[in-house]
């Protein structure tokens, strides 16, 4: 008996580890897809700025960096949301490079 509470513990904690484990990438993850979502936001709003005449005002309302927060913050939010949702799993598995890269495997055969 004492031996099956023992294997019981250990497979709770191995669940622990790995639920830890994967709430830790998932958060790596999320922190990647912020900074690419901040670095290209920005680098179209540099883009738009050069090309569009803006009031003073909207040059004042960045000064607390709002846009940057608010872009980092949309893609750590949509990948978290796509993880819950069960997104990313469905896109690995039926994305278009899925797709792409099993047509040219099947025509190499």
């Amino acid at each position: 008996m004492a031996q099956i509470v023992l294997f019981f513990f250990a497979i709770l904690r191995k669940m622990q580890y790995s639920f830890a484990q994967y709430s830790f990438d998932v958060f790596v993850e999320a922190v990647v897809v912020g900074f690419v979502t901040l670095t290209v936001g920005s680098l179209i709003g540099k883009a738009f700025q050069t090309q569009i005449q803006t009031p003073i005002e909207c040059k004042n309302w960045n000064k607390n960096y709002a846009m940057e927060i608010g872009l980092f913050l949309t893609g750590f939010l949509i990948h978290v949301t796509f993880e819950l949702a069960g997104l990313n799993l469905w896109y690995s598995q039926k994305g278009a490079a899925v797709l792409k890269n099993s047509k040219k495997i099947s025509n190499m055969s």
